[in-house]
């Protein structure tokens, strides 16, 4: 049965590699609602994995709404964030413990004056974290439902993290390649190649 889903991702790319992978599943050709980033890109969130931080942190309180009160309504919601967000980006493992930081109580993680002057004690690889796709996939997804402010049982929202990015996604789907979960930056290591 033809769905109408709301995709929350990154960028345009992922939006359409999304779209491609949910028909193929499905086996239908759904409708599709791009709700972050926003099509003019420079919209109200931005774009990139901070865009997405910003949609569900700030559509937290109306999801519901969002989900059952729009029209058309949206059948299912997918959130997308690539896996290489946790291993490259500071700003998401600000709050998880692995380190002591006066800032953190007083400045939100995006706009933290200590990282854009290059003097976040945050140091990567985050001890807290597992260091490969799975331990950045849990950690970005339990991210993600707290900024959304849902439980993990959700059933109307989809959170997919990229073992690396979605052109992992491309690689499986176009080379034989074993372990490619565990390919860092597949765009240049094999894409490009």
């Amino acid at each position: 049965m033809r769905k109408m889903i709301g995709i929350v991702g990154e960028g345009p790319t992922d939006y359409m590699v999304i779209k491609e992978v949910i028909d193929h599943i499905t086996g239908e050709a759904n409708e599709y609602r791009r709700l972050q980033p926003e099509p003019d890109m420079a919209g109200r969130f931005g774009n990139g994995w901070k865009g997405v931080w910003k949609w569900c942190e700030t559509n937290s309180g109306v999801l519901d709404k969002v989900l059952h009160e729009v029209t058309p309504q949206i059948d299912l919601l997918v959130i997308q964030m690539d896996a290489d967000v946790s291993r490259k980006e500071r700003e998401v493992h600000c709050l998880c413990g692995s380190v002591g930081c006066e800032a953190r109580e007083v400045s939100h993680p995006l706009r933290c004056a200590k990282v854009t002057e290059g003097q976040c004690p945050v140091i990567l690889p985050c001890s807290m974290h597992v260091q490969d796709a799975g331990g950045y996939e849990e950690h970005l997804r339990e991210l993600i439902r707290q900024w959304l402010g849902i439980c993990a049982n959700n059933e109307d929202v989809l959170i997919t993290i990229p073992c690396d990015s979605t052109d992992a996604w491309i690689v499986a789907a176009y080379q034989d390649c074993d372990d490619v979960e565990k390919i860092e930056n597949p765009w240049e290591s094999v894409i490009a190649r």
